[in-house]
């Protein structure tokens, strides 16, 4: 039983992950350009390479959204969906250090400039994704892949309303800072 609920949390937070990388995939192919300006703003990267970068990112994000279908490339997948929010929240961080907290973060959902509580989102998606590996390698019976579903489903909700209020804050921050 419980390692059933293990497996079936496992798959949960392989499904969150898959749909947390379809939104941020879909919003960087969608609108390529803004993203490349995304990722030179941050300047952790040459301007000339900024492209060339960005194009690898996607890739890398479309590459954990397919391998999150597949039995064989699930672990890979959750490893590297782990290791790109890592990537993403020390990018976050060493421009924080920097004093420059105005940089729209280019996440893939509301506009909202970087901060600490990025930073902190994104070691927790890392953590979620590391869980997906519970179920890296299993076969699940209908009812178990339903209920995963359903419960990624009910959890990508939350997310989505913790990304807005954190939006709304940081909007709320900045705000403060010019009235200053």
């Amino acid at each position: 039983m419980v390692a059933n609920l293990l497996q079936i949390g496992g798959a949960s937070a392989v499904v969150f992950t898959a749909l947390l990388f379809v939104r941020a995939c879909v919003h960087k192919i969608n609108d390529f350009v803004a993203f490349t300006g995304f990722v030179e703003d941050y300047k952790l990267v040459p301007a000339r390479l900024a492209s060339a970068f960005g194009a690898m990112i996607v890739a890398g994000e479309a590459f954990i959204v397919i391998g999150s279908l597949l039995p064989w490339t699930r672990p890979a997948a959750m490893m590297i969906a782990a290791a790109l929010l890592v990537i993403y929240a020390v990018g976050i961080a060493i421009n924080l250090m920097r004093g420059r907290g105005r940089i729209e973060c280019g996440c893939g959902g509301p506009a909202q400039a970087i901060s600490p509580a990025l930073i902190l989102r994104n070691v927790v998606l890392g953590v979620i994704a590391l869980f997906g590996l519970a179920a890296a390698n299993e076969a699940f019976a209908f009812i178990d892949l339903l209920a995963a579903f359903l419960a990624s489903l009910a959890f990508f909700g939350v997310y989505l309303l913790a990304e807005q209020i954190i939006a709304n804050f940081t909007v709320i921050r900045l705000g403060r800072q010019q009235q200053q």
